[in-house]
């Protein structure tokens, strides 16, 4: 066969949708409401708005079964004329069932989310068409694509770079972008006793912090020392916040900590940063705070050494005879200076008075001292000084004198104190047989 009569009935039998006869023609209108959807689809732009790129029209039969399936553009070229339509198939007379789903630009159709199954879309329709004779070319333009609304359709509808629900009025509630409201955001810091590393809100016993905007409009977010936020739908307009620390079953555990006003624009939010330290002198006790002290001590052979090393030694010479504890106290107008306390005692250590010297052995076990007062008026903070001495030495071996061990209420203390020094009567190994690797004095493993 010749090429130019095969290329002739190549493109005959590709193109037989040319030669039929539309038994109906379809159009459709869309929208994001069924409001929207009764005004005629006239524009490109209503499909886009709605992130529809086509249609699948689908014609079922009254037994279901598929007699015809086929894809057009959300918005057709003759819909730009008001009597343009789409064609249908050609079928034989009788009643069709006809389904038009609109399709994204990836070609699947937009679940709705509100829908009771999997097979449930938005932008579609579905309705009964008579055919009275076959190719009659009745007109079905009863179709209507309801979309999703603006805070779930993956558009920037208002072009102010955030999506759906990086949107701030999605996130509230709202249904469209541009719908904005005023309010504030606001990011919650707090920090305990003059942001003390070891306070912690169990050991002062706070379950929640109140947060109270505008004297009348409260929220309640857990105690934690980690950063926090939440949002408040505000008039436009000044506002005051304070905040307080609640115990377990409510009750208020410290005066009310303010900030300074802040001001919510007309349609936009504003952030607002609250920060907080609930020092001593907040609290509504006095004294706030009378715990003991229970802490546990072990001594670091050497840097990052995986064991511990014990009073007496496993390998080497040096036995630790005697630690020294040291308690020291601040008030809290001179938070940085710190002098001796000499009125605690350790009880299991015949009450002796701090600071205390005893044998190593008596600290491998937990110890407690007796009641700490933490109060405004008294001393607001405390650290504990540990050395280590050895047989008949004076100078410490190990010793956290360099970094004392910061104390707060209610947080007991597992303490691992460094090796100062190694030499002399420090050394692990003064003789080569007792240590079969000494390095610098310590016994190495």
């Amino acid at each position: 066969m010749p090429r130019t009569t095969r290329s002739l009935a190549l493109l005959l039998a590709l193109t037989p949708a040319c030669a039929e006869d539309s038994s109906f023609v379809l159009r459709w209108n869309v929208g994001r409401t069924a409001d929207d959807a009764e005004i005629p689809l006239r524009s490109v732009r209503q499909c886009s708005d709605l992130g529809l790129s086509t249609v699948r029209v689908t014609t079922q039969s009254a037994d279901g079964t598929v007699e015809d399936q086929r894809d057009f553009p959300c918005f057709p070229e003759a819909f730009g004329s008001p009597t343009g339509t789409a064609p249908g198939p050609e079928l034989s007379a009788g009643t069709y069932f006809v389904t038009i789903v609109g399709l994204t630009r990836r070609g699947i159709p937009r679940p709705d989310p509100s829908g009771g199954s999997d097979d449930d879309a938005l932008a579609r329709d579905r309705r009964e068409v008579v055919v009275n004779s076959r190719g009659e070319g009745v007109l079905a333009d009863g179709f209507r694509l309801i979309g999703i609304d603006e805070c779930h359709d993956g558009i920037d509808n208002d072009r102010d770079g955030a999506i759906d629900q990086a949107d701030t009025p999605c996130r509230l509630g709202q249904t469209a972008e541009d719908q904005d409201v005023s309010g504030a955001l606001f990011t919650f810091d707090a920090t305990l006793l003059g942001d003390n590393p070891r306070a912690t809100c169990a050991g002062l016993g706070i379950d929640l912090f109140r947060i109270t905007l505008d004297a009348d409009t409260t929220r309640e977010i857990p105690c934690t020392l980690l950063s926090q936020s939440f949002n408040a739908d505000l008039p436009a307009g000044e506002h005051t916040w304070k905040v307080e620390a609640l115990g377990p079953t409510g009750d208020v555990l410290t005066t009310a900590l303010t900030g300074e006003p802040f001001v919510v624009p007309a349609k936009d939010f504003v952030l607002v940063p609250i920060a907080v330290d609930f020092t001593i002198d907040t609290f509504l006790a006095d004294p706030a705070f009378a715990r003991p002290q229970r802490f546990a001590l072990e001594f670091e052979p050497y840097p990052d050494a995986p064991l511990a090393r014990q009073c007496l030694p496993n390998a080497g010479a040096l036995v630790l005879d005697e630690v020294r504890l040291t308690l020291q106290g601040a008030a809290a107008d001179a938070p940085d200076t710190f002098t001796d306390v000499t009125t605690v005692t350790i009880p299991a250590l015949a009450d002796a008075p701090f600071p205390i010297t005893a044998e190593c052995l008596d600290f491998q076990a937990v110890r407690s001292t007796s009641d700490l007062e933490w109060s405004a008026d008294g001393f607001a903070s405390y650290r504990l000084l540990v050395e280590a001495l050895p047989v008949d030495g004076d100078v410490a071996c190990f010793s956290n004198a360099e970094s004392p061990a910061v104390l707060a209420p209610g947080v007991d203390l597992a303490l691992t104190i460094p090796r100062v020094r190694s030499d002399g009567a420090c050394s692990d190994c003064p003789t080569g047989d007792e240590c079969p690797s000494c390095v610098d004095g310590v016994c190495m493993p």
